[in-house]
């Protein structure tokens, strides 16, 4: 059943990092990349999938999953999931739109202008941030933030969705 196991959480965890890049896409053209609400519903469609993960390997076990099982399936499928977005992100941001990290502080700039920050405070948090304004950078924290939140969502949702046999 181990095996079942994996291959549940990688196949899903495929799925979700095909429909975040295809997600991402779509923000990119449609200019809607700085969207905040928008950039959240990309964690509720991850949050779903790994509960469709999850609940799909507990129909094939007899409706039974013990938290070890939901945590390891939810470990698995975040861990293949944000290296592929990782990735898909670093040769995006690296070789197909360089402007990319340009155009992200240009929008940065323009909505601490809208708060009414100073030059002089955007100048300094603008130097701050300067190196995550890079393709590696930004593909390693986002990898270690998706990791980190998958982590959390794991433990929760294999928590919640839990049913031990009653086997003695």
């Amino acid at each position: 059943m181990e095996n079942n196991r994996n291959t549940i959480a990688i196949r899903f965890g495929v799925i979700a990092a095909l429909i975040g890049i295809l997600y991402s896409l779509v923000l990119q053209l449609t200019d809607n990349v700085g969207n905040f609400g928008l950039g959240l519903l990309s964690y509720v469609i991850t949050i779903a999938i790994l509960v469709i993960a999850i609940n799909n390997y507990k129909k094939e076990n007899n409706g039974f999953l013990s938290f070890k099982e939901g945590f390891s399936i939810g470990l698995i499928f975040i861990a293949v999931q944000s290296v592929l977005v990782s990735v898909y992100s670093y040769i995006y941001t690296k070789f197909i739109d360089t402007a990319f990290f340009e155009n992200l502080k240009e929008l940065q700039k323009v909505e601490m202008e809208k708060r009414g920050m100073s030059d002089e405070q955007i100048d300094n948090a603008m130097a701050m941030s300067e190196w995550a304004f890079n393709s590696e950078a930004s593909a390693i924290s986002s990898l270690l933030f998706n990791l980190f939140f998958g982590l959390i969502i794991s433990l929760i949702v294999a928590a919640v969705m839990k049913k031990e046999s009653d086997k003695f």
